[in-house]
């Protein structure tokens, strides 16, 4: 089962696993992951968080995962792949979820 870590929001998440990927093989791609109530918001703000943190570099794949979360919290599953495909890091947090406008 995977652990989640706690972020305050999604340039939290992104600025701690980017702390775990610097000093590690140069990432090519980055994968994120978003599943929960929080949907196309949440996954903006993390794209946003990353293209602020690699505004060049590593590709990035976003992926809404629109299945039911059994949560109120939005999971966020971020990977870092090296230009071979291997993995460099790998991390899931909990967001909470924006409140709507």
């Amino acid at each position: 089962m995977t652990t989640l870590l706690q972020a305050q929001d999604a340039a939290d998440a992104v600025a701690c696993f980017a702390r775990d990927v610097d000093g590690r093989a140069a990432a090519g791609r980055v994968l994120a992951k978003l599943e929960g109530p929080g949907g196309m918001t949440s996954l903006c703000a993390a794209e946003a968080a990353l293209a602020a943190r690699w505004p060049t570099g590593p590709a990035r794949e976003l992926v809404w995962l629109t299945r039911a979360s059994p949560t109120q919290v939005d999971t966020l599953h971020l990977a870092a792949f090296a230009d071979d495909g291997g993995l460099i890091h790998a991390a899931s947090f909990s967001l909470p979820v924006p409140v709507a406008a």
